[in-house]
């Protein structure tokens, strides 16, 4: 959330909240067509059509051309207003052009009819869709209570003639929302009775019943704070659906929760670890590398779930068949079974993580790693080595001059990040072993993982390794869920977010099939359930999965050894340079605005004070160091938008605006420590 943003919210300054002359965006331009035949129905919209194209489109200095004269007919109405409809929406989303027609539909069994305010409002099926008395009111009613709320983002169920989205607009104009709407064909009919809102910027559309459409919709939007809004009469007409909606915003906000814990805990440990690797940054080869190499070829992914004890045993029979892909917790038990795994995944920033590699004998295996990994495991695992690209703005920093290394999907576990890692690589199928997310026989890990050690050893008589596990057990809410075996097995919230980043990508990808052996584990609607023995089935393809291992390892060390990209020193005196303006930037938005809460305190004129601020936001928007110093002012922005949504008083403005510049400093005060950390130690630098 930008300080400028702020305060066009709270509308310190109002004629910056002026849209645009172009603001309507495709939607100015509106086609004239013939007239065409017209229904008795659809006469009845005309009044109420013609009233807010008279009363309310002025008042935001806007005309709308409709056809008009003695051969003007509702159809012309209607076949204006949906040319200019779908125009802007196919601008936001060109999928548009494929799913609604390029003219309007017929009514069907529609009622449009003039409420008692002149705007027009819908029934259907005879229940009444919006207020027959004033929707405008009613819309901007439904919305008024979000004001007081803490929200990053809302949904809108449905999307009627689009009375909620304009109330929504009008009273928080940069809140992402999300429309979504599963009647495709009302979608289309409504898109002709009435224009869209005129600030459609941040507005996106998940349209026509797909789940799928929502998820990817959700995933777009920040879901901490995510409010909802549910017109009853839309919430009545499709309640199931309606329904798996509410479930989705759930996981949504559990994982944007999870993901703000995990950020608050981890975010300072992935700069650090980040700058420690920056010598892989510039001259490991990236996951660039993997799309296609195994194509065809099944994968076994080994996760560490309890369940993974049962596989190991078949482990080297399995592998005849399959390219095996081994999370670094597996790692381990993989290798005390006998079996070198393929590829190894490892993504944890965190050092007691990596102490699943210790006491490790070297493996033939290629690694597979995240820029901010713990440092300590490319120490430990001399290793060909293939980086992903970051998830964070530092690493696309560097990223930006040495290269994008190639995104690998990141799900919140290693077990998918080794997922994707053989989508990439083109297996099917993928076999997942280990893969339980739950406790199965109330087990958090699978025997002789370091996490299992660990726990044993550390066991005393007055707190038992039995109480160490049922401690982590419990601390995520468990709950009970059917499992693959036909029972049921204790899981909890943090498995949900996996479960349904799993879920989502079975759905993306139907190509890539996908198999589950863990008969105790958590049952997962898009990946299904089958026997070892199915597995254990597959022809023997070893000779040629080794033929193309060894082609990709020498690929990856040539690379090592005569690739020369920038000196890392050189980069790091570069970042220097852009916190350190950024730092002073962020001081004088500091300083101006304790004089702008003076000013205002005082009664006089703030007009120049806010120039010089709106001078240093656009210096902040300019500046290559803002999105690094932001990833770490998560804190202050949740503060920010917790304190609601409501039109506040200058001084309440000035505040937000005072955080969030003291939040950049502190920010870039961090980073520019780190940087100097690295640069007197050297690659050691990171969390070791």
């Amino acid at each position: 959330m930008g300080v400028a943003a702020l305060r066009t919210r709270y509308a310190l300054v109002s004629d910056r909240c002026v849209p645009p002359a172009n603001a309507c965006g495709a939607g100015a331009a509106v086609h004239m067509l013939r007239p065409q035949q017209t229904t008795a129905r659809e006469h009845a919209h005309l009044l109420s059509y013609r009233q807010f194209a008279e009363r309310v489109l002025p008042s935001r200095g806007l005309t709308l051309a409709v056809p008009t004269g003695p051969a003007a007919t509702p159809m012309d109405q209607r076949a204006a207003v949906y040319a200019s409809n779908r125009s802007r929406l196919i601008a936001i989303d060109g999928g548009f052009g494929a799913v609604l027609p390029a003219q309007p539909p017929p009514l069907g069994n529609l009622r449009v009819e003039a409420a008692r305010s002149g705007h027009p409002t819908l029934e259907i099926g005879g229940a009444w869709l919006h207020s027959r008395y004033d929707p405008a009111r009613e819309a901007a009613k439904l919305v008024e209570p979000l004001a007081e709320q803490p929200m990053s983002a809302a949904i809108l169920y449905g999307m009627g003639l689009g009375y909620a989205l304009d109330a929504f607009r009008e009273a928080f104009v940069d809140v992402p929302l999300v429309v979504v709407e599963p009647d495709l064909e009302l979608f289309g009919m409504v898109l002709s009775l009435r224009p869209l809102p005129l600030r459609l910027d941040g507005v996106s559309f998940a349209v026509g019943g797909d789940p799928a459409g929502v998820a990817a919709a959700l995933s777009a939007i920040p879901s901490r704070q995510l409010q909802v809004i549910r017109p009853r009469a839309f919430y009545e007409r499709h309640r199931d659906f309606w329904s798996v909606v509410d479930a989705m915003v759930g996981q949504a906000a559990s994982r944007a929760e999870i993901n703000a814990n995990t950020l608050r805990r981890f975010g300072v440990v992935w700069v650090r670890n980040l700058l420690a690797n920056l010598d892989l940054v510039v001259n490991a080869p990236g996951a660039t590398t993997l799309p296609g190499r195994f194509a065809g070829l099944p994968a076994l992914v080994l996760a560490a779930g309890p369940s993974l004890a049962l596989v190991l045993p078949q482990l080297r029979r399995l592998r005849r068949g399959m390219l095996v892909v081994a999370v670094d917790t597996a790692l381990g038990p993989c290798m005390r079974h006998g079996v070198d795994p393929d590829l190894v995944v490892v993504v944890d920033p965190q050092y007691w993580n990596s102490r699943h590699l210790d006491r490790l004998r070297p493996t033939q295996a290629l690694l597979v790693s995240e820029t901010s990994t713990c440092p300590r495991v490319f120490r430990h695992l001399p290793m060909p080595t293939v980086m992903a690209s970051s998830l964070f703005p530092l690493g696309r920093y560097f990223e930006a001059i040495v290269g994008a290394k190639g995104e690998v999907g990141a799900g919140g576990s290693v077990a998918t990040t080794a997922w994707d890692v053989a989508r990439l690589a083109g297996c099917s199928p993928i076999v997942m072993a280990g893969l339980d997310l739950g406790f199965p026989g109330n087990r958090t890990h699978c025997e002789g993982t370091f996490f299992e050690e660990l726990r044993l050893a550390e066991g005393v008589r007055s707190r038992p390794a039995m109480t160490a596990a049922f401690d982590y057990q419990y601390s995520a809410e468990p709950f009970r869920q059917p499992a693959n075996d036909g029972g049921s097995v204790m899981t909890d919230r943090r498995m949900q977010v996996y479960r349904s980043w799993f879920d989502s990508q079975a759905g993306l990808y139907p190509m890539t099939e996908t198999w589950n052996v863990s008969g105790g584990g958590l049952r997962l609607d898009g990946i299904p359930y089958h026997a070892a023995a199915d597995a254990l089935a597959l022809p023997d393809r070893r000779e040629e999965i080794d033929a193309t291992l060894a082609s990709l390892r020498d690929e990856v060390e040539r690379h090592g050894a005569t690739h020369a990209g920038p000196d890392p020193s050189e980069l790091l005196d570069a970042l220097h340079s852009e916190l350190e303006e950024l730092l002073q930037v962020a001081q004088r938005g500091v300083a101006l605005t304790d004089r702008l809460a003076q000013t205002l305190a005082e009664r006089a004129d703030p007009r120049a004070l806010i120039r010089q601020l709106d001078t240093i936001d656009r210096q902040i928007a300019d500046s290559k160091a803002s999105a690094i110093a932001g990833f770490l002012m998560h804190e202050v922005i949740e503060e920010t938008q917790a304190s609601g949504h409501s039109r506040k008083q200058g001084a309440d403005v000035v505040a937000a605006s005072h955080a969030l510049y003291r939040g950049l400093v502190e920010s870039a005060e961090l980073h520019l420590r780190a940087v100097a950390r690295r640069g007197k130690s050297g690659s050691r630098s990171g969390d070791s």
